[in-house]
C-alpha cells in the first residue's frame, strides 16, 4: 500500500501549481508588445504636482493611434483567462478558510456594540421572492474599500451567530447573542443563507478586499500545516491574478482614451461670415444648386477659410 497526501492537499495543490504555471506562461507570452510603461515618479516631478495614490506603480502608454485590433483582442483574451484563474484561486482560498476551525478568541472579541447595526444591515434580507444579493448590495454604502470590509466583517459575524451550535461549551455565549435578534430557527437559517450570499457577492465585487477579522483570526490560530500551505499559496495566486487584471483594465482604459481623444478636443469655431465655398453652391439668385460641396464644410477646420463679400461675388460672376 502506498501513502498519498490527504484529499484536500491531493486535489488543491496540483490545481494551484497549474494555475501558477498558467500565469507564468501568460506573462512570458507578453514579450513583444505595442504598449510600454513609464515611471510615474518622473511624471510627477515634471508636472510639479502632488503625488497621486499608488505613485510607485508605472503608468501604461500606447501609440498615438492606439493599440491595433489584434493587440487589443489578445489583451481581452488574456484578461478572460486571468479572470478564470482568479475565480479558481478564490474558490480554493475560500474553501480552505471555511474548513479552518473558528478560534475561541474570535468570539471573545465580539461585543454587543459590534452588532448594534446588524439588524439594520440584514433587515433588507426580507422574505420576498424577488430578493437578490446584487440588488441589496447596490443599496448599501460601498463607497470605499474600508466600508466594504466593515460590512464583510458584520456579515461573517452574523453567519456564525445564527449558526452557532448550542453545545455545552458555548451555549451561554450563543444564547446571549442570538436571543437579542428575536427570530426563530427557520428565520435564522434564512438570514444566515442570505448573509452568505451577500458575502460571496461582496467578495466578487471587491476581489482585492483585505482579509476579514474572522479570516485573520483563523490564519493566526490555525494549527493545521496543510491548510496553512493551501491558504497562503492560493492567496498569493489570487493576489497576482487580481493585480494582472487591474493592470490590463488600466491599459485598455488608456487605449480607449487615446482612440477617442478627438471627442475631448474643442471643435473648430465657424465664422459667422460666409466663405467662398458657401457661395459656389448657389446660383445668381442665391438658390442652392448642388449638395456635393457641402462635405467640404466639415473639413473647413483643416484649411484656411476664404472670405468673400457680396460685391466680390458679383465681380466674380461678371468675370464668368
Amino acid at each position: 500500500m502506498t501513502s498519498r497526501p490527504r484529499q484536500d492537499l491531493y486535489v488543491n495543490l496540483p490545481a494551484l501549481l497549474k494555475l501558477d504555471n498558467m500565469i507564468l506562461d501568460i506573462l512570458d507570452s507578453l514579450e513583444q508588445t505595442e504598449f510600454w510603461y513609464v515611471d510615474q515618479e518622473g511624471i510627477v516631478a515634471a508636472s510639479e504636482s502632488s503625488p497621486k495614490e499608488k505613485w510607485w506603480l508605472p503608468v501604461p502608454r500606447v501609440p498615438t493611434c492606439g493599440l491595433s485590433g489584434n493587440a487589443r483582442k489578445q489583451l481581452q483574451h488574456i484578461r478572460n483567462c486571468i479572470s478564470q484563474i482568479l475565480n479558481a484561486a478564490m474558490a480554493i482560498n475560500s474553501g480552505t478558510l471555511a474548513e479552518m476551525e473558528v478560534p475561541e478568541t474570535y468570539f471573545d472579541v465580539l461585543t454587543k456594540n459590534g452588532y448594534a447595526n446588524l439588524d439594520e444591515l440584514i433587515n433588507g434580507c426580507n422574505f420576498s421572492d424577488q430578493w437578490s444579493p446584487e440588488s441589496f448590495l447596490d443599496c448599501l454604502n460601498l463607497s470605499s474599500q474600508y466600508r466594504a470590509l466593515e460590512i464583510a466583517n458584520q456579515l461573517e459575524a452574523s453567519i456564525h451567530i445564527w449558526r452557532q451550535k448550542t453545545n455545552s461549551k458555548n451555549m451561554k455565549l450563543s444564547w446571549e447573542m442570538v436571543k437579542e435578534l428575536v427570530v426563530d430557527a427557520t428565520k435564522r437559517e434564512v438570514f444566515a443563507y442570505r448573509a452568505e450570499s451577500l458575502l460571496i457577492c461582496l467578495k466578487k465585487r471587491f476581489p482585492g478586499l483585505p482579509q476579514t477579522t474572522l479570516n485573520m483570526s483563523k490564519i493566526q490560530h490555525n494549527k493545521d500545516i496543510g491548510k496553512s500551505i493551501l491558504e497562503s499559496y492560493s492567496r498569493v495566486v489570487q493576489s497576482l491574478a487580481f493585480n494582472i487584471t487591474v493592470r490590463i483594465d488600466d491599459l485598455l482604459h488608456v487605449d480607449d482614451l487615446t482612440k477617442h481623444s478627438d471627442r475631448f478636443m474643442p471643435e473648430c469655431k465657424k465664422s459667422p461670415r460666409k466663405s467662398l465655398t458657401d457661395y459656389l453652391t448657389m446660383d445668381s439668385k442665391g438658390n442652392q444648386i448642388s449638395d456635393d460641396l457641402k462635405s467640404i464644410e466639415t473639413h473647413s477646420c483643416i484649411y484656411e477659410e476664404v472670405i468673400a463679400t457680396e460685391d466680390e461675388l458679383n465681380a466674380l460672376y461678371s468675370c464668368i
